[in-house]
Formats: C-alpha cells, structure tokens, sequence
C-alpha cells in the first residue's frame, strides 16, 4: 500500500513541477533534449545520494543501467551546457 500511495504522490509533484518549470523563461528556450538529460541527470543524482545516506535504500541496477542509457542517448559530444 505504501508503494502505491508514494508512487500516486511522486506521480503529482513530477506534474506539478513540469508545469511550474514549463513556465520558466530558461526552459521555454531550451530543446526537448536537453531539458530531458536535465531531468535523469537531477533524478540520477538523487537516487544516489538518497542510497547513500540510508542504507535500507537500494537503487536497482536497472535503474542505473537506463539512466545511464538515457544520459549517453542525449548527450554529444562537443554540446554545450544548459
């Protein structure tokens, strides 16, 4: 049951937080992509440090592995930082 409710209210703050960023000048500006390797990366990251600081927390290796994907899909070399 936990599991559903967390899902349900990660769920809503990744909506509410599009829009609020979707209304920012900074990212009206950017390409899809780079707003996308934006996201992963800031998830990535808190996956991370989340699995760091308690250990009962374990990132799956898969998650790992397609984030990795995701960020290696989208970014060129050569490309200049947001």
């Amino acid at each position: 049951m936990n599991t559903i409710v967390v899902g349900i209210v990660s769920w809503l703050v990744g909506i509410v937080m599009g829009f609020i960023l979707g209304r920012l000048k900074f990212f009206q500006h950017q390409k899809n992509s780079d707003i996308v390797l934006l996201a992963v990366t800031v998830v990535w990251v808190i996956s991370m440090i989340v699995e760091l600081i308690n250990p009962a927390y374990k990132t799956s290796p898969l998650v790992h592995g397609l984030m990795g994907m995701i960020a290696g899909f989208f970014y060129k070399p050569g490309q200049k930082p947001l």
